[in-house]
This record gives structure tokens, sequence and C-alpha cells, in this order.
């Protein structure tokens, strides 16, 4: 006989129970399988914990701060939403419709890079900061010399979950880190 279970949440984490309780015969073997999994690119990477552009107009003296709604972004959403919202601020060469910072990725080295074309605009990261997802250092300031280019000391760190495992409880036989669970795909 073949039994077939569909499972869904809308958490990362979470558990069916079902009702009546499957009652296995401890006298047989069974398999089980997983047949499909459906899954939407909705693990965010922008929380209210490092979702904060802060960056100055006058060379240090006073900061803005742009706040970037929690979401799944990435490298050129964030630049896009930062140059929104510094459009949106007056923050930008008008002359050229043109934006003073400007974020991207360098696809060689998996980090990221700011572009700072005019002397008076800096950035810092602060601990709250976007910094860290973009391989900033934190607390650190990047201060604007007329087209000076920043490369972020480490690499990007725009995905927070590098696996995902489907664990069933009434399997065995799988290791993750040498440890024995219940884990019947892992992508």
């Amino acid at each position: 006989m073949v039994n077939t279970f569909i499972m869904s949440g809308k958490t990362s984490d979470f558990t069916t129970k079902y009702s009546p309780s499957i009652i296995l015969d401890p006298g047989k073997k069974y398999e089980a399988a997983l047949l499909s999994i459906d899954l939407y690119n909705s693990i965010p990477n922008i929380t209210d914990k490092n979702n904060k552009f802060e960056y100055s107009t006058s060379a240090g003296v006073t900061w803005k701060v742009i706040i970037i709604d929690p979401g799944s972004y990435e490298l050129s959403a964030i630049n896009d939403e930062i140059q929104r919202q510094m459009i949106a601020n007056g923050d930008y060469d008008k002359i050229n419709n043109l934006p003073y910072i400007s974020t991207s990725a360098n696809i060689s080295t998996l980090k990221s890079v700011i572009q700072i074309s005019n002397e008076g605009y800096s950035v810092l990261f602060g601990s709250d900061s976007i910094g860290s997802v973009l391989g900033f250092d934190v607390d650190t300031r990047y201060v604007g010399a007329g087209g000076v280019r920043f490369e972020s000391p480490n690499i990007v760190d725009i995905i927070k979950i590098n696996s995902i495992l489907v664990n069933v409880d009434i399997i065995m036989g799988s290791y993750v880190n040498g440890l024995n669970t219940s884990t019947i795909y892992a992508f």
C-alpha cells in the first residue's frame, strides 16, 4: 500500500502531526521518499537588524539614514532601493541624473563595490547597517573623493542559508556533519 502525505507551512521550521497517528508494523520494512518540494525565494536577507544605509552629503558633518524594508534582495535590488531613496531625498547629480553613490558586485571576487562620485559624500556602516550583507566591516566609514571605488574586504553575505534539510522523524540512516539525523533530503 502506498500513502502520500502533503505538508505545508509558512515558516522555515514547521511540524505536521497526523491524526490519527500513523501506525507502522514493526515486523515489516518500510521506505520513505520525497516526491517533490516547492519553495519560494522568500528567505529574507534584509531584516530590521541590518536594513540601514547611512550616508553623509556634508563630508561627515550630518548623516542621513535610508531604511530598506525587510525582504529577500539581490545586490542589484539593494542598489536600486538605495538610489531610489537618495533621489527622493534630492541627493543625486541633477544635471546628469545620476546618483552619487552606487553599489554593485565584483563577480570575480564575490565582493561588493561601492562607488562614491561626489567628494562631499561618505558612507558609514554601523552595527545595524546593510554593510555586513555587502561584505563590509561594521563601524567603517568610506569617504568619497570624486569617483573613488571601495571593494568590500569580505565576500558578500547575501544568502544566510547555505542548505535546506527536509527531516522526517520516522526515518533513520542519514548523517549530517557526522551526526545521525532523520534527514530525507538536503539541497
